[in-house]
């Protein structure tokens, strides 16, 4: 319904949590590029890091599912980027950055 209808919001948050909504709707049908598309919007309009990790989380487990690792290394680098100090990140956050790090570097050997 929400997908028919359309969304439109003033608040980043809202926009954020809808493009991840179609981003997880999108990978349940496996419509890749799609969700792909819908995780990286989900991305742009996040402000909390936590959930910004969380979603590109996501995103980069897509991509390493479909093949695309230098995709998904490319946005793990753009998550540093965007997160000046990891230090300053709440212990879960932390622990989920974390974990994909290592996930990544695991992989990219």
């Amino acid at each position: 319904l929400l997908l028919k209808k359309g969304f439109s919001s003033s608040n980043n948050m809202m926009n954020s949590y809808y493009y991840k909504i179609k981003g997880d709707f999108y990978s349940k049908k496996d419509l890749f590029d799609d969700a792909i598309s819908q995780y990286y919007k989900a991305i742009d309009f996040v402000e909390s890091y936590d959930l910004k990790i969380i979603y590109t989380s996501e995103l980069i487990n897509l991509l390493i599912n479909t093949d695309r690792l230098d995709e998904a290394l490319k946005v793990f680098k753009g998550l540093r980027i965007d997160i000046d100090n990891v230090e300053n990140l709440s212990f879960s956050a932390k622990n989920n950055f974390d974990y994909l790090e290592s996930k990544l570097l695991h992989l990219g050997k």
